[in-house]
């Protein structure tokens, strides 16, 4: 009797750990792999309607998180820099963000540098990317399909 206890107890915490452990991996492998790709911008705090903020075109995010590089266009001018991201923590940053110097009158190319700047985590649902600050929304931006 003593046994068998020992037996359905040592059965029941291996099947315990086992579904832990593929539970983590597995959620791990979905938060990393898609945010690798390229993002158009939906939607940025503070603003009513991107498409007014960008008339020469939506900022796009190239993020490649194997190479920890972006690079895109801020609306206006190409940009590219540097990422550090954890996909377990859903944790991102953008650092050394440069860009090409064409004059932009309308373009809000300072202050879509800033948000980049204060960004420090990231969650991703249904093909759309949420960059935040904390738990504040700073933008939203939409899986693009690379020609």
């Amino acid at each position: 009797m003593k046994n068998e206890f020992y037996f359905w107890s040592l059965f029941l915490m291996v099947v315990v750990l086992a579904g832990c452990s593929t539970a983590r991996s597995i959620n791990a492998e979905a938060q990393d792999a898609p945010l690798s790709g390229s993002w158009e911008m939906a939607k940025w705090t503070g603003y009513e309607t991107v498409s007014a903020a960008f008339p020469q075109g939506l900022p796009v995010l190239v993020i490649d998180t194997e190479e920890r590089t972006v690079n895109g266009s801020n609306g206006c001018n190409s940009i590219r820099g540097k990422i550090r991201s954890d996909r377990q923590a859903a944790t991102i940053q953008f650092f050394e963000i440069s860009s090409t110097k064409m004059f932009c009158q309308t373009v809000p190319e300072n202050e879509f540098h800033q948000a980049l700047g204060s960004v420090t985590s990231y969650r991703i649902t249904q093909e759309k990317l949420f960059l935040l600050n904390g738990t504040k929304e700073v933008m939203v931006l939409n899986r693009r399909e690379v020609p």
